[in-house]
């Protein structure tokens, strides 16, 4: 089972709630959180929490200049942000071809099997209706999106095109334009895949009793805490509110038992270059190893968006104090930035008898202790593990 939840970091306990409720009723399952700005090490924490439930936590950064920040939000939308545009993006992001994606403010009460086993066919998605069917549109909080489709017609782009033609004219924002272009290939949900709470005040002033009437025993699979008023409020108008704060609270230790080992082997690479050659392929193949990336200026998008690797850390701006630290702790200087070579830092790397191993594209003039063929990186991989007593692993 594939899930996607989007926001930001000043969203991260909403977000963790959502996942918690997710991971508490399924095992095997895989989440991706699109973000930009949620840090490195919450990802790395929680992943280990997740890898006791045999699951998978994915760090989507959307780079900058994607969800577009001139796109205008609903007058009543003070409670939401650009974050909610995210999922456009799902279909760049998301490999899989049939995921369940998830706002933020929702709580899953139960495995969702049944709703997973929906076939989709030729609909773009499966979604309930806003407020119970009062308006015959769907909420875009909870959507089984059938992404090889929305790969194969460029839904994105039909989502972008929208948003940039329609965004001083959206009611609901990015949910508008979802139901202009879905139109109604959609298969339409049980309340109970989102049963959307936070109208209650509401439905009283306009005297919508069916709407407060409704059965919360047994609760429903997914519960949307939709509109300003949240359980986390000090004050909130809505029922359910315990459900929210019962996972909000809940202990990792009552999902999970126990923590993975935190890796100790050191690699570092220094760079003034984006570019660096393999480096993914390193990261994949290299679990057991904490590759350093140092630079002495600010970092951009493409070096940013290695930060999905748990065991890739940055180190933007860099001291020379800090960068002599992370040589004498390495075990190898990986030499695999593209353009200019920082001849100094090579030179301590030497004197302080630290391997350097590189490719055959982006070796430096000065000194290289091992040389690999760039179209064959498994083999620095395997050179690293044999020497760090690997039992020769070798990767095909």
């Amino acid at each position: 089972m594939t899930f996607v939840l989007a926001g930001d970091y000043g969203y991260i306990r909403y977000i963790e709630a959502t996942l918690k409720s997710i991971c508490y009723h399924h095992e095997n399952c895989k989440v991706y959180i699109l973000n930009q700005d949620i840090p490195q090490e919450w990802f790395i924490s929680v992943r280990k929490r997740m890898a006791q439930r045999n699951s998978e936590l994915v760090d989507v950064k959307l780079t900058s200049g994607l969800v577009s920040t001139t796109w205008k939000l609903p007058p009543f939308g003070e409670h939401m942000n650009h974050m909610s545009f995210a999922r456009y993006f799902i279909p760049q992001f998301v490999e899989e071809d049939k995921v369940l994606y998830l706002d933020s403010d929702i709580i899953v009460t139960r495995p969702l099997n049944d709703l997973f086993a929906i076939n989709l066919g030729d609909k773009l998605l499966a979604a309930a209706k806003v407020i119970y069917g009062l308006e015959d549109r769907f909420n875009s909080g909870v959507m089984l999106i059938n992404n090889k489709l929305w790969k194969k017609e460029n839904i994105q782009q039909k989502l972008i095109d929208i948003t940039n033609r329609e965004h001083e004219n959206l009611e609901e924002s990015d949910q508008t334009v979802l139901n202009w272009a879905t139109g109604d290939r959609y298969i339409v949900l049980d309340d109970t895949y989102n049963f959307q709470i936070g109208y209650d005040r509401i439905a009283e002033q306009r005297k919508q009793f069916f709407i407060l009437e409704l059965p919360t025993d047994p609760l429903p699979a997914i519960i949307h805490y939709l509109t300003a008023d949240k359980p986390w409020n000090i004050r909130s108008f809505s029922r359910l509110r315990e459900v929210w704060w019962r996972y909000a609270m809940m202990d990792w230790s009552e999902i999970v038992s126990h923590f993975i080992p935190e890796t100790k082997i050191q690699l570092l690479i220094e760079t003034s270059s984006q570019q660096l050659e393999n480096i993914e392929i390193l990261a994949t193949k290299l679990p057991n190893c904490i590759i350093n990336i140092a630079c002495f200026s600010e970092v951009g998008d493409v070096l940013n968006s290695l930060r999905r690797f748990e065991n890739i850390r940055l180190y933007p701006s860099i001291l020379s104090y800090s960068c002599s630290r992370l040589i004498d702790e390495c075990v190898f200087y990986l030499d695999i930035n593209h353009e200019d070579k920082n001849e100094s830092v090579i030179e301590e790397v030497k004197l302080k008898g630290k391997p350097i191993l590189s490719f055959n594209n982006v070796e430096n003039p000065y000194h290289v202790d091992r040389v690999f063929p760039s179209q064959y990186p498994q083999e620095m991989c395997n050179y690293i593990l044999n020497l760090l007593g690997e039992n020769g692993e070798t990767f095909n």
